[in-house]
């Protein structure tokens, strides 16, 4: 199962600024814990306990969605919707030849999407990039 978990806010509150310090305290990877405080990792109930153990929390701490959290944001600014988060998730648990796959598939996407992209001409017509490209 995986839920959205409160992991930073509950760090932060505990007196942990720094999840690097956190992670060498309780013996995981600094990689390790911030894919799970960042949502990116699937987290055991073995897991939550001994955070849940460490952080003098509960498990329903730790999964309550009315909990004060922090929204995880890109060096951009924007935040990251639920599907990002999964699509991020499942990637990372691919191997390499299906990362490529991936890649490819929303780099196909995304060149789609920039041909579908409308402009107005100089007449005032509503005319799409592969249009003007004369792809159509």
């Amino acid at each position: 199962m995986h839920v959205k978990t409160n992991l930073k806010q509950i760090r932060k509150n505990a007196g942990w600024s720094n999840a690097a310090d956190f992670a060498a305290h309780i013996g995981m990877p600094t990689k390790t814990y911030r894919n799970y405080e960042q949502g990116i990792r699937k987290m055991g109930l073995d897991v939550a306990s001994c955070l849940c153990n460490a952080l003098g929390c509960t498990l329903e701490d730790l999964v309550d969605e009315d909990y004060e959290r922090d929204s995880i944001r890109l060096s951009n600014g924007s935040e990251l919707e639920p599907d990002e988060l999964r699509l991020v998730e499942d990637y990372r648990m691919m191997d390499d030849e299906h990362r490529k796959i991936i890649v490819e598939t929303a780099d196909v996407f995304a060149a789609m999407n920039d041909l579908a992209t409308e402009f107005v001409d100089e007449n005032g017509a509503t005319r799409t990039m592969a249009e003007i490209k004369g792809l159509r």
